[in-house]
């Protein structure tokens, strides 16, 4: 029996759907039979500052006599899996102590959202994304990454959607990918489109 949670912790932009992905987790696990715990740590909507959610994992027991204590902020260093929608929200993950070598499994997008102080510069003030993706590869255990939002815009869907599928293609959580398409077709909410971007994403990973 596992004796300690697994640890996820996801940025997302204000109408990205992090708290829709941050849903479709917990009841992917509650059909799995985990207890699932999950945290909302609100940020600034348009681009000042993302939302962080942290999510903790944890199997559930037949006669349930194990019921784990379970911390409701992200620490640093203990961090199994971190997602962010966008490549300089993962190097903020690294900045942060959430990314580590020995253990985290970092999946991201890689396109770019100009943040305000990328925008509000005379000259040039935009981060390198190529510069942001080798920071990430260098501190992550596994580094997953492709355009997100493109994927998502090709099949009209949400970026959290293409997250989702990323999360359940990369083996990173012990739930079959049918758990997470149930979850979706139960939702009733854009379930072929959310479905064929998820299922792509899945692919990719």
């Amino acid at each position: 029996m596992n004796k300690r949670t697994v640890n996820l912790v996801a940025a997302a932009l204000g109408g990205e759907g992090g708290g829709v992905f941050t849903n479709w987790l917990a009841d992917v696990a509650e059909r799995e039979g985990w207890h699932c715990q999950t945290t909302a740590l609100a940020g600034v909507a348009q681009r000042t500052g993302a939302t962080i959610y942290y999510l903790e994992f944890f199997p559930r027991t037949p006669n349930q006599e194990e019921v784990p204590v379970m911390s409701l902020l992200p620490a640093q260093g203990d961090i199994d899996i971190a997602v962010a929608s966008e490549i300089a929200e993962a190097a903020r993950m690294v900045q942060r102590g959430f990314v580590t070598g020995d253990r985290t499994t970092l999946i991201t997008s890689d396109h770019r959202v100009f943040s305000i102080g990328e925008k509000q510069g005379l000259g040039d003030s935009t981060a390198d994304a190529e510069h942001l993706r080798e920071v990430a590869a260098r501190y992550a255990k596994e580094f997953i990454h492709y355009d997100m939002l493109k994927l998502a815009n090709d099949h009209g869907a949400v970026i959290s959607a293409v997250l989702l599928g990323a999360v359940a293609g990369s083996g990173v959580l012990p739930f079959s990918v049918s758990s997470f398409q149930d979850v979706i077709r139960s939702s009733g909410k854009s379930v072929d489109v959310n479905l064929a971007a998820f299922e792509a994403s899945a692919e990719q990973s």
